[in-house]
């Protein structure tokens, strides 16, 4: 014997192994290939879209800055004292 294949004692021989794979049948068209492709496409498209700008913004949405917006709504007369801005009387 060789100095590369040393045997335990008792060992005489070796069994080989015969792996045989199955028959394939390949009856795939790519469709998943396909709808993977687009789908990364769209993930995509859609990060650079959305998550990018609010990456580079801080993730906070910015106010425009001149837009001011004063809305005075007048309560109703006799509201219980609930007016915190009374008006004077005028007699």
């Amino acid at each position: 014997m060789s100095e590369g294949l040393r045997l335990g004692k008792g060992v005489k021989n070796m069994a080989t192994v015969i792996n045989t794979p199955g028959t394939q049948t390949d009856s795939s068209s790519g469709m998943a290939l396909i709808v993977g492709v687009f789908a990364a496409i769209v993930l995509i498209v859609a990060f650079f879209v959305f998550a990018l700008p609010l990456i580079r913004n801080g993730g906070a949405p910015q106010s425009a800055p001149g837009i001011n917006i004063n809305a005075e709504i007048p309560l109703p007369e006799g509201s219980g004292g609930a007016n915190t801005n009374p008006t004077p009387n005028s007699q």
